[in-house]
């Protein structure tokens, strides 16, 4: 039986201990005693309460994942259609990557969310058909390796069935590993829309690729480079593909590139670090040819140019892309282009493309020369001054420019860290001047304007606010009784920081939805 508590406050206020008998001590012993074996007791209860806790818990956590299934079974994504969701899935998964390294395979990765998505995956033909295969095998590659390469390639191929494909195929050398995937890819020529190639000359003109011939029906887009100079071995594998009508040939510099395609039927022709005297030759071919690109290495060489220099071309767009810190190709001069309407001249690297005195002649003969009525005139990280800027824009064939992009390049030419080509002598000379003669107004036609600049300090806003101004002429009556077409969209992308109070006269304009800053 539990000993009666005492006042426990009382006595350890007193003297208890010092004058206490013993009777006392034994019944405080007794109490102690008591209390610790309820202690006990209470703790032996809370265990067992805390493990019917767990085990709630526990219950909890099942019902919570019950719930989610049974919330993800109302999902929205659940009832759409199967074509829909194959739609969406392709979306996803633009193309699947076979090396053998950062291997990318997204329409597996899709088959293991569930068992309705890997039936739906199977079944989807285009998850299958954007395939980009790198075999390069240095000869270290162990067997087991190699094969599962071989095996996701022919995984690709089957379960994309008849769907048309999408193909990028890399391979550095000429061996029995590289032949086996190549002709499992070549048996499905019959299917090619679009073909990305990168092989060694002796692959490009083996029995298994030249049995491709005659059976290209749905070709539409080739890119090609040998990995090896050609030689003076034909390919005329692409010779019979009535729907090709896109090309990028690269890296071919050999004196007369051996390559048969139906020229005449292309529209367009990209060049990348090729000769350019092999280039005229091949568009003096392409009769009905509407873009021509010049990309980055295309050099001229002292073989002979092709007879009929310039060469007379029906193209409506000409691009050149050249390197870093490197002169414009000088391929102006060679063409004669009446049909012209877009020009661009650019570069994708940090440093600037040089437009030098030779070439911005070259441009201002070929733009005489051909007569053309340009519409679109693009100078992307194309270094040239103001003055020379607006001595191009004063030719004749620019008079009826509707669209202008001009970026400064991405970083500074000057140690002032200034702007070469916009600045406020270019802004005042495309500001139409109402007290002057409207007749002598640049660009009288110009519509869209996109400009890249330096925010430095010294940046003419003011100038550049005018100039946007003149030009806006929202009363269409009156731009036509002046002959000025208004500008219908200003994008200004700065390169910097721009101050609040430089931006505040711009309000008026981005809110009439004439201008975009980037």
């Amino acid at each position: 039986m539990p000993a009666q508590n005492p006042d426990i406050l009382k006595l350890l206020r007193s003297n208890f201990g010092t004058y206490t008998g013993e009777i006392d001590v034994k019944h405080a012993c007794r109490c102690l005693q008591d209390s610790e074996l309820e202690a006990k007791s209470y703790e032996a209860e809370i265990n067992r309460l805390e493990m019917k806790i767990i085990a709630l818990r526990n219950r909890q956590s099942i019902a919570y994942r019950r719930s989610e299934q049974y919330r993800s079974l109302l999902a929205p994504i659940r009832r759409l259609p199967p074509e829909l969701l194959s739609h969406i899935l392709s979306f996803c998964c633009p193309r699947n990557v076979i090396a053998f390294a950062g291997t990318e395979y997204p329409a597996i990765c899709l088959s293991h969310v569930c068992a309705g998505w890997r039936e739906l995956a199977r079944t989807t033909s285009s998850l299958w058909s954007s395939i980009s295969v790198f075999a390069f095998d240095n000869g270290t590659m162990p067997l087991r390796k190699r094969e599962a390469f071989k095996e996701a390639v022919d995984l690709h191929l089957q379960l994309s069935r008849q769907a048309p494909l999408s193909l990028i195929l890399s391979m550095r050398k000429d061996a029995e590993f590289e032949r086996g995937i190549l002709k499992s890819i070549c048996a499905h020529s019959s299917r090619w829309e679009t073909l990305s190639i990168r092989l060694t000359w002796d692959l490009l003109t083996s029995n298994d690729f030249a049995h491709t011939k005659h059976k290209l029906p749905l070709l539409r887009s080739l890119d090609i480079e040998s990995l090896a100079e050609m030689r003076t071995t034909s390919l005329d594998a692409f010779q019979d593909a009535p729907l090709l009508t896109d090309v990028i040939i690269r890296n071919h510099k050999a004196p007369g590139m051996a390559l048969s395609l139906p020229f005449s039927q292309l529209t367009s022709l990209t060049f990348n670090d090729c000769w350019v005297s092999g280039a005229l030759r091949l568009i003096n071919s392409a009769t009905q040819v509407q873009h021509i690109t010049f990309g980055v290495g295309c050099t001229e060489n002292v073989g002979g140019l092709p007879e009929g220099t310039p060469v007379l071309v029906p193209s409506q767009r000409l691009a050149v892309v050249t390197g870093a810190g490197l002169s414009i190709p000088d391929v102006f001069k060679y063409l004669t282009l009446p049909g012209l309407a877009h020009l661009s001249i650019s570069s994708p690297f940090l440093r600037p493309c040089l437009c030098t005195n030779v070439r911005r002649s070259a441009i201002s003969s070929l733009l005489s020369r051909a007569r053309c009525t340009l519409t679109t005139l693009v100078l992307d990280n194309v270094e040239i001054q103001d003055h020379d800027l607006v001595a191009l824009l004063q030719l004749q064939p620019l008079n009826s420019l509707t669209t202008l992009i001009i970026h400064e390049p991405r970083t500074p030419v000057t140690p002032e860290k200034t702007n070469l080509a916009l600045t406020q002598s270019f802004f005042e000379g495309i500001t139409v001047n109402y007290r002057g003669s409207l007749s002598s107004t640049l660009l009288p036609h110009l519509k869209e304007l996109d400009l890249r600049f330096r925010a430095v300090d010294t940046f003419p806003w003011p100038v550049l606010l005018s100039m946007i101004h003149s030009r806006w002429i929202p009363d269409a009556e009156f731009s036509s009784e002046i002959g000025v077409d208004s500008l219908t969209s200003v994008i200004l992308r700065p390169l910097g920081d721009v101050k609040a109070s430089d931006m505040q006269p711009l309000q008026v304009l981005k809110a009439a939805g004439l201008l975009h800053v980037m």
